[in-house]
């Protein structure tokens, strides 16, 4: 019988013969799903019934003093104010965060889950394939120049299992074992467990993998209780950093991240999930934004900025306009939650708010200085925060642009959690004018993976922008109206398909949109046919056929590369290759309309 049933049944026990004792506890796997359990031994009827691995911590209840109610009392007052701002934050409402606390090592689970006989890494490998792979693509934790002057034993124990929970996904041996998960959870879901600021870190962190490993219901999970913690805690406001560092300039530039890091990731889940609301586009808040990495990286204060500032940026000096490649990651994740609103039904005001984003979108791209405007830095290495920020801002064009393009709608938006086929908006007036940004935005994102770098140390969420991007470039492919256009579409689907095939087996995300990514491209390709669309054969219609019955190479008036077609035609429908004159690739160089 496991440590942790027994305690429950010694609980019971102790009951019975009128000892006080701790009430039965709730295993950890019903806990983290808000569900309730019956405290079952070995295992519980909801981990029996949906065969679920079932364990428990040992609470540490009665063998301290309770928390008095005047605190709580506090704690709802204070989580009340926190989307109008009328907290005033002081030293005492925001405690230091106790990381030179040595006891804080007491928290580390009493179990350790783990098989005695199954290999297992060591806890400095493990943290050397999360600083390898992940750290720079989420840069949230301690910078590794930080490390030597975190006292022995000090280092917080959630922090230390979601660190060797993420490094363990980079290693196939120990991805496989679950006591790296069950340590983290443990660390989390425990009776005791601190509800600091450490705490939304690590949740955030844990949210990101559980995306990447397309658990998208627990991701969601886990970033709504991050969001929550780190507003009843008030990370949102720039006090939370000054008065919980104990005056560390690094852990107040670390209080920074974790804050924008649940922002950005907030927003991107729910323009992906197709929300027509998050919380982030209401809260108001004051954080500064990040230092540039190299600066957080070698442990170099510098001076913060707001983003107040950057608002006003366009009226600055040309020395004065530049920001963190890290604070354009930020502006980039507010434009895609600015697209929320256009998940709502059509409404008068939605054109308005389409230019009003595409404006913001162009305005970011013009406004880069020059040494921000690729992902690549000074000294030519892979900038990984302006390498998500121009991935992010060319999937908030395609998000934009592509419901009110000629592009039509695949079957791949059914079968993949990056996308969905709910989508709505005005009609546009103009559909070129949406396709070519739509079209442009994709083949950008295309580009942007051909850069120098090893794939699995980006962060493992681009893989939903790289399936927009590959989506658009399916349609493209259908409405080509040239086999050497084709040839250049396929030659970027492939770009994307061998990408997500070299992470695929990191991340299980990768390898669900690949399934939905082939499927769709083979159908597509498999036609190996230009399309004939219908025509009323009038005088004045555009897509007025020749002396032939048809022509198979016009174009539309307004746009030179694409014809519009409302859906994927019948292959019955679809014109042989046998019938396309001048086949051999010769196109017509001055197509002519009736």
């Amino acid at each position: 019988m496991p440590e942790e049933a027994a305690a429950v049944v010694s609980a019971k026990q102790g009951k019975e013969n009128g000892e006080a004792t701790a009430v039965p506890l709730a295993c950890v796997v019903c806990r983290e799903r808000h569900l309730k359990c019956d405290g079952g031994s070995p295992s519980c009827s909801r981990c029996v019934e949906g065969k679920q691995k079932c364990f428990y911590v040992q609470s540490r209840r009665g063998h301290r003093p309770a928390r008095k109610r005047q605190r709580s009392d506090e704690s709802a007052e204070k989580s009340s104010d926190v989307y109008n701002g009328s907290s005033t934050a002081s030293s005492e409402d925001y405690p230091v965060q106790g990381l030179f606390d040595a006891r804080i090592a007491s928290r580390v689970p009493s179990q350790a889950f783990s098989d005695p006989n199954s290999p297992s890494l060591g806890r400095e490998k493990l943290r050397e394939l999360y600083y390898f792979y992940f750290h720079d693509a989420h840069p949230i934790m301690f910078p590794k120049a930080f490390l030597p002057r975190i006292p022995a034993n000090a280092f917080p124990a959630v922090l230390e299992a979601v660190v060797d929970y993420v490094g363990a996904q980079y290693s196939t041996k120990a991805r496989a074992e679950p006591k790296y998960l069950h340590n983290l959870q443990a660390c989390l879901f425990a009776e005791d467990a601190k509800r600091d600021a450490y705490m939304v870190q690590a949740l955030t962190l844990l949210g990101i993998v559980y995306r990447a490993q397309d658990q998208n219901d627990l991701a969601l999970t886990t970033f709504s209780q991050a969001t929550d913690l780190a507003l009843q805690l008030g990370m949102h406001r720039a006090s939370f950093a000054q008065l919980t560092s104990g005056g560390d300039a690094i852990i107040q530039e670390m209080w920074r991240r974790v804050w924008w890091e649940l922002y950005v990731n907030e927003l991107m889940l729910a323009a992906f999930r197709h929300d027509i609301y998050s919380r982030m586009n209401a809260i108001e808040m004051d954080v500064e934004l990040p230092w540039e990495e190299n600066e957080y990286r070698t442990c170099q204060p510098v001076a913060s900025r707001s983003i107040a500032e950057y608002d006003q940026y366009t009226f600055f000096d040309e020395d004065d306009a530049s920001f963190s490649s890290f604070a354009y990651r930020v502006i980039a994740a507010r434009s895609i939650g600015r697209l929320l609103a256009l998940n709502q039904p059509f409404c008068p005001e939605s054109s308005d708010i389409v230019t009003s984003i595409d404006i913001a979108i162009n305005n970011w791209l013009l406004h880069l200085p020059e040494q921000k405007q690729t992902p690549l830095g000074k000294d030519g290495k892979l900038d990984e925060m302006m390498f998500q920020a121009h991935m992010m801002t060319n999937a908030a064009s395609i998000c934009l642009h592509r419901p009110r393009s000629d592009l039509v709608f695949t079957d791949v938006q059914d079968s993949n959690n990056c996308l969905e086929s709910r989508v709505y908006g005005a009609p546009a007036s103009k559909f070129s004018v949406h396709t070519v940004k739509c079209t442009s935005a994709a083949d950008k994102i295309a580009e942007l993976i051909t850069y120098p770098g090893d794939s699995l140390q980006h962060t493992p969420l681009f893989t939903c922008m790289l399936t927009l991007s590959a989506v658009v470039h399916i349609s493209a492919y259908v409405l080509a109206h040239d086999l050497n256009q084709r040839a250049a579409i396929r030659e970027r689907l492939a770009l994307s398909v061998g990408l997500l095939k070299s992470i695929k087996g990191t991340w299980v995300l990768a390898g669900s949109v690949l399934q939905s990514i082939r499927g769709a491209a083979r159908e597509v390709m498999a036609m190996g046919k230009l399309i004939e669309r219908p025509s009323s054969g009038g005088a004045n219609d555009p897509y007025h056929a020749g002396s032939n019955g048809h022509d198979p190479w016009a174009v539309t008036m307004h746009d030179p590369l694409f014809t519009q077609v409302p859906e994927l035609l019948p292959i019955d429908k679809v014109l042989p290759l046998s019938s396309i004159p001048e086949a051999s690739g010769a196109i017509p160089t001055n197509p002519t309309f009736a």
